[in-house]
């Protein structure tokens, strides 16, 4: 199912305004688990049993949200640093934490892949999204704003399984036990992930895209064989949105 762009984020041409926003595209749906993964993620395992345990613990444990932390094992202050060593903007992100007076050695949560149980914590989200000025990663940054002002304590999940980001792209292994369940094309430097031109024919069409492709082979070739069958068995409706020309 498509959820149209509501009529009141019409105006936010950032991505990262969107999926701050998810309050917002389910609106008055009535929901009791929503889940998010980052578009550049890709499921290795069956997960919806596994997220079902997960929606069923944080009820049990009262808690809104599960997620993990930044595979590099950043706190907040840590990750100030290394937006400010690589000349990204962290300054308003530096300057709310500041103001809040959160404790910068409380880990750097990422929103990869994201459980939430809690209506309110998801408005509450993109209210304080939509206030940001635009500088690197803010809806992430909200996110990590509102948990520590709000002393939420949200359940943390290991990002070799939920998240494999960073070194963890070089490190794990399919098939092990506890089951490596999401992968997530995003390194620190670009050191396991790379942009690409991809060109696809698809019935004699092409499809043309930017692609954010991992660079462990293994992984890049699953990547390629999950794109190749979605554009073939969603042909149809990719050409009715003239995705595929």
């Amino acid at each position: 199912m498509l959820l149209p762009r509501p009529d009141a984020l019409q105006g936010y041409s950032d991505p990262w305004y969107l999926k701050g926003s998810l309050a917002a595209y389910v609106g008055e749906r009535s929901w009791d688990t929503l889940v998010w993964l980052d578009a550049d993620m890709i499921a290795v395992t069956p997960v919806l049993a596994a997220v079902e345990e997960i929606a069923t613990e944080l009820r049990q444990q009262k808690r809104d949200v599960a997620c993990c932390c930044d595979a590099a094992g950043m706190s907040l202050d840590d990750f100030l640093r290394f937006g400010r060593s690589q000349s990204l903007s962290v300054g308003p992100f530096a300057r709310q934490l500041h103001e809040a007076s959160v404790d910068l050695g409380c880990a750097y949560l990422n929103t990869g892949f994201v459980v939430i149980i809690s209506p309110d914590l998801l408005a509450r989200w993109q209210a304080l999204t939509l206030r940001q000025e635009r500088h690197f990663l803010f809806e992430q940054n909200a996110f990590n704003l509102l948990v520590r002002v709000d002393g939420l304590e949200p359940h943390l999940l290991p990002a070799a399984q939920w998240n494999v980001h960073n070194e963890l792209l070089a490190s794990v292994t399919l098939g092990d036990d506890p089951p490596v369940r999401l992968i997530h094309a995003t390194s620190a430097g670009s050191r396991h992930h790379s942009w690409e031109e991809l060109s696809l024919e698809v019935d004699g069409r092409f499809w043309r895209t930017r692609v954010k492709w991992f660079t462990r082979e293994s992984f890049q070739r699953l990547q390629m064989g999950y794109l190749e069958g979605f554009l073939s068995r969603h042909r149809e409706a990719l050409l009715s949105c003239e995705v595929i020309r």
